[in-house]
Parts: structure tokens; sequence; C-alpha cells
């Protein structure tokens, strides 16, 4: 069997629109739980 590596199929396609895609999703979704965790941490008073 030839493997015809400069062709780009109909799978590999939708592959990549859906990494590309649930790449984006868990950056946002995981940059939302830390500004979430970030805001529960009590504040620290650094004056004396």
């Amino acid at each position: 069997m030839k493997v015809d590596w400069n062709h780009v199929t109909p799978v590999s396609q939708a592959v990549a629109i859906v990494l590309f895609i649930g790449v984006f999703v868990l950056g946002i979704y995981l940059g939302m739980q830390i500004e979430k965790s970030m805001n529960n941490l009590p504040s620290v008073s650094t004056s004396k």
C-alpha cells in the first residue's frame, strides 16, 4: 500500500479542525478556572 503524504484527506482535515477548536476551548476553560482560584485566595496584607 502506497502512502500519499501530500494529500489532505477529509478525515485528517476534520481531526485538525477538532484539535484546533478543542485546544482553544480548553485554554479558555483552564484560564477561567485559574482566574477563579486566584480570586478565592485570601488577600495578604504586606503593611505592618
